[in-house]
């Protein structure tokens, strides 16, 4: 289950980086790879706590908390909460969880950007990110 906590916070913030640069829609391509990676064990879960590492507990309750009350509604409150909520979402409604998910994280990065004050938790965010999605892209080609 620790994996798919650090799964959970990785992928629910996946393409970060990328939604940074570009339209959310755009990320939608990579919902098989998140989806399959996210609920079903398999390698990639051993390579992800390198890139889970890279942020504080709190980088990580933060993000889920605020994913959470703003994006995707349900009942958890920690990254194995978040994931079981995602893999029990019937699956004709997974990828609106999937594009609510990545859209909260995306938008919890931004209002981090641009304030001093969070420039530290930021740059892991962002460092983790890039991490993630080197992960997730080389495990889905």
């Amino acid at each position: 289950m620790a994996n798919r906590f650090s799964f959970a916070i990785l992928c629910g913030i996946c393409l970060l980086a990328q939604g940074l640069a570009f339209q959310l829609e755009d990320s939608l391509h990579h919902f098989k790879c998140f989806n399959e990676s996210l609920c079903n064990d398999g390698p990639l879960h051993q390579k992800l706590p390198t890139c889970q590492n890279i942020l504080t507990p709190e980088d990580s309750q933060e993000k889920i908390i605020y994913i959470r009350d703003n994006f995707f509604p349900a009942n958890f409150d920690d990254g194995s909460g978040l994931v079981n909520a995602f893999c029990n979402t019937a699956d004709d409604k997974k990828p609106e969880a999937y594009q609510n998910i990545v859209s909260g994280a995306i938008a919890n990065v931004k209002r981090k950007r641009d304030d001093p004050e969070q420039k530290g938790r930021y740059n892991r965010l962002y460092s983790m990110l890039e991490c993630l999605f080197g992960q997730l892209c080389n495990s889905s080609m």
